[in-house]
């Protein structure tokens, strides 16, 4: 008998299911590309521009940018392609560590490995 069965447990409404009980969460890193990239989406491009010529004018960078819109344009599209790409690859992939709460911090982690209990769980002296 595999150790990995689903045992049944009951929903909101009393009805038993069998199943994990709850679904795996997002990659953080995934999201964060995805969500970052959408601030570089095409459809927001005129803000995009508008905002970057606003915040460098005045600047070198503020005179490239006005003198070549259609490749500021462009680069932005690349970017918010690549990095929707990049978002999407990161939500595909399996977690790194399939165990819930299987890591913990570093020091942690070495302090077990020498058989002495992690810092937060210490007694205080009373």
């Amino acid at each position: 008998m595999s150790s990995m069965q689903a045992s049944p447990r009951s929903d909101a409404d009393g009805d038993v299911t069998a199943g994990p009980s709850q679904e795996p969460a997002p990659n953080g890193r995934g999201l964060a590309w995805v969500i970052g990239s959408f601030a570089l989406c095409p459809c927001h491009l005129p803000l995009t521009l508008g905002l970057l010529g606003t915040v460098a004018g005045g600047t070198a960078f503020g005179a490239l940018l006005n003198d070549h819109v259609v490749l500021s344009a462009i680069v932005i599209i690349v970017v918010w392609a690549l990095g929707l790409s990049r978002g999407l690859w990161l939500l595909r992939q399996p977690t790194s560590c399939p165990v819930p709460g299987a890591r913990g911090r570093r020091s942690d982690r070495v302090r077990g490995f020498f058989g002495r209990p992690p810092r937060h769980s210490r007694a205080t002296p009373g």
